[in-house]
């Protein structure tokens, strides 16, 4: 391999790990400023019992803030990019969307219908 195009490939390793890394800030710091918000999407997925909803909202924004930070700083790459991979694949086995979270989460119609009350 020449040496354009190693660092070619570098370069390009470069930039998707800031991707991931801004992916998993962003995420992270939108769940920080918005706890009732990450509580009420993460209850509407009615995958947890209900002693585990609070738990899981408030650590979960500081697991991904945990591996943007990691990622952004180019430490344990490999752990968290295979983290990341299992979190995606997590995400997409879940049973069914939700709906009122997915609107939610894309700027939708606002916040899911179990915090407007009905």
């Amino acid at each position: 391999m020449s040496r354009a195009s190693a660092g070619g490939l570098h370069a390009l390793g470069a930039a998707v790990r800031l991707g991931l890394a801004a992916v998993w800030l962003v995420s992270g710091g939108l769940k920080v400023a918005d706890p009732g918000g990450t509580r009420v999407a993460v209850a509407a997925y009615e995958m947890l019992p209900d002693k585990l909803v609070d738990p899981v909202a408030t650590g979960l924004p500081l697991v991904e803030l945990a591996l943007g930070t990691v990622i952004l700083v180019g430490a344990l790459t490999r752990l968290a990019a295979g983290v990341s991979q299992a979190w995606a694949r997590a995400s997409r086995s879940t049973a069914a969307p939700v709906p009122a979270v997915d609107a939610w989460i894309s700027g939708g119609a606002g916040r899911p219908a179990a915090e407007d009350g009905g």
